[in-house]
């Protein structure tokens, strides 16, 4: 292909993308399939990608994730034609396309390569470290374990935009490809998912777990506990013993906290949380949560009957050795 072709063709790109009301993705469409290659093409040694080409790619690609207009195949087509994209490129694009609520472009760039959903950036999306597609969030990768440093895409939007459509599509794909993806609830049961990710709950050492920050940024706690009872009632009763934490901190109307203790008592009340076994008592007495307190007592003696149960409930230890009396203290 003449250098003059591409040269011309960037140009006209170029110019297309200069109008900021609407992209024409038919025509972009049109002059990236004549001149430009495929990937294919490109790894195999047949033809070669300029410093040009590859920028004008990754524009095209910048204003696809901004413009929630574009269609799956132009998608199709830039992440065909681009021979290499690092997963904090990844993580980048997608974060724009969520941000500008891109279904179309948030879920091309997800199956273009659903190890964008695992990758841990080291303080934002803009990290220009490499990352290999087959090694990130792997279960036999030490860079992988429940407290990884770094933040996921999920951490990101949550902590940007709380609760969206484009945050459940997130949610669902991680617990598609997630070590535990193949239970009832992903709707995979025939795939065993390699990856390891606790959607909302994941922990990092530099970052909130997602749910946290969702509700910083303002979401209701209702509405995204409502989504998973509905669409993911294994993986909500399988955290239920992190979301006592969550509902200390966040929730003073205990509807809520009622309705899931009318639906797992035993489970939800004598849960513990794995790090710091602690008690729903423990969380409500240290974020005092007054009438969280107040439920969880009657709750306690209704259940077992007798004072001195309810007792050894206000002297029950966690991993510091302090009681949920300590703690009010």
């Amino acid at each position: 292909m003449p250098k003059v072709d591409r040269a011309k063709a960037s140009k006209e790109i170029s110019t297309l993308l200069q109008n900021p009301k609407k992209t024409n993705w038919n025509a972009i469409k049109s002059i990236l399939t004549k001149y430009y290659p495929s990937s294919s093409s490109i790894s195999s040694n047949k033809t070669k990608i300029t410093h040009l080409d590859d920028g004008i790619f990754r524009k095209v690609l910048k204003r696809a994730c901004h413009d929630p207009s574009v269609d799956e195949s132009a998608l199709k087509i830039i992440l065909r034609k681009i021979p290499y994209l690092s997963l904090p490129e990844r993580v980048q694009y997608a974060s724009i396309a969520a941000r500008c609520q891109n279904m179309t472009a948030l879920q091309a760039i997800i199956h273009d390569n659903v190890s964008v959903l695992f990758h841990y950036c080291d303080g934002n999306a803009d990290d220009d470290s490499d990352g290999d597609a087959d090694d990130v969030g792997r279960g036999d990768n030490d860079d992988n374990s429940m407290m990884n440093g770094g933040t996921t895409l999920l951490h990101m939007v949550c902590e940007d935009h709380g609760w969206n459509d484009e945050i459940s599509f997130i949610l669902k794909k991680i617990l598609e490809h997630t070590c535990r993806g193949g239970d009832e609830d992903s709707g995979n049961n025939n795939e065993v998912g390699h990856y390891q990710h606790k959607g909302l709950f994941q922990e990092t050492t530099d970052s909130e777990i997602p749910l946290k920050l969702s509700l910083q940024a303002g979401s209701d706690l209702n509405e995204i506990i409502q989504h998973l009872r509905e669409e993911y009632p294994s993986y909500f009763e399988r955290n239920l013993n992190l979301l006592t934490q969550i509902i200390a901190e966040y929730c003073y109307d205990m509807t809520l906290f009622c309705e899931i203790i009318c639906m797992y008592p035993y489970m939800l009340l004598d849960s513990l949380h794995p790090d710091k076994g602690s008690s729903p008592l423990h969380f409500a007495c240290y974020y005092q949560n007054e009438e969280m307190i107040r439920v969880l007592l009657k709750e306690y003696y209704t259940r077992n009957g007798t004072y001195s149960l309810l007792q050894k409930r206000l002297l029950s230890l966690n991993n510091e050795q302090m009681t949920p009396l300590d703690i009010s203290f």
